[in-house]
């Protein structure tokens, strides 16, 4: 990552439930991007944005958002941070007009303007109650809200659950418009390759309560590769960066993390090389998350 400013800072962060662990995490997320927070169920992400909204207090460890700390700046912090769960926690019955009426309470930068433009891209009344929308329509409602807070950071767990094609097309639009100011972050937990594609600058990659690292999305989609060979690898030393190898006779197949050095050393060895082919960022995803359970 470039050098800037650390919106969220979390230092030995941990908790303990009786049939999961999460943590001890050491995570820092950067302005003005977008991250996605990805793993399989079950590997601590709606747990760790809730921790980071302060709704959950961790076991142990610290989280700075802002620069500040909960308790004592809790006010300060939630003025600039949108928040979607992965269920509605709100009453049920109150329409889009009366939730925004809420909202403007709360949110100092509140855009009442930018919400009704939101609703209209969307195509949802502003006086339906919740509680007869959608699961689309809902999930939509809600992103609408988190935008039309104007606030630095956006959490957002699983926003688009239930969307359709066009109404994604627009959630990638606003959200990409909305990080164009420069000072404003968003974190995305998501199982959606597409998701990860359109709008991430970076991954943070969980799985089983831990952080297995953050990448750059697009040095991961440049560097990895399938390499497919001619015939079986004798021996893979002086090889590098091979993640997993495949010896099926008649031809290998191994996949790297740095395609051009593998290249580089096959090449050298005189290795004849049939074809070499991109990945796609969930079988990315994947092969990092076999090899850290291999070696764990």
């Amino acid at each position: 990552m470039t050098t800037k400013a650390s919106v969220i800072q979390i230092q030995q962060v941990s908790l303990s439930f009786p049939r999961f662990q999460l943590g001890p995490i050491d995570l820092s997320i950067e302005e003005g991007y977008v991250h996605a927070l990805i793993g399989s169920n079950g590997a601590g992400k709606s747990t760790l944005l809730q921790t980071i909204m302060g709704l959950i207090i961790p076991d142990q460890g610290q989280i700075s958002i802002f620069g500040m700390n909960y308790p004592h700046a809790e006010k300060e912090i939630k003025e600039q941070i949108s928040y979607i769960p992965p269920e509605y926690l709100g009453p049920e019955r109150w329409s889009a007009q009366k939730l925004a009426n809420f909202y403007h309470k709360w949110y100092p930068n509140w855009d009442q303007q930018y919400f009704i433009s939101l609703l209209e891209q969307f195509e949802i009344s502003d006086r339906e109650p919740y509680i007869n929308l959608s699961t689309g329509s809902k999930r939509k409602l809600l992103f609408s809200l988190a935008l039309a807070c104007h606030t630095k950071l956006l959490l957002l767990d699983e926003p688009t659950n239930g969307y359709d094609f066009i109404s994604r097309q627009i959630f990638y639009e606003q959200l990409l418009n909305w990080i164009q100011d420069g000072d404003r972050t968003a974190v995305i937990a998501t199982h959606s390759s597409e998701e990860i594609n359109k709008v991430a600058d970076y991954i943070t990659l969980m799985d089983r309560g831990m952080i297995l690292g953050t990448f750059e999305k697009d040095t991961l989609i440049e560097q990895w590769r399938t390499i497919w060979l001619q015939k079986p690898l004798e021996s893979t030393e002086d090889i590098p960066n091979i993640i997993r190898l495949d010896q099926s006779a008649p031809t290998s197949c191994l996949i790297s993390s740095n395609a051009e050095k593998t290249l580089q050393a096959l090449q050298t060895k005189n290795i004849p090389i049939l074809k070499v082919t991109a990945m796609a960022i969930e079988d990315i995803i994947t092969e990092i998350t076999r090899k850290h359970r291999l070696i764990k």
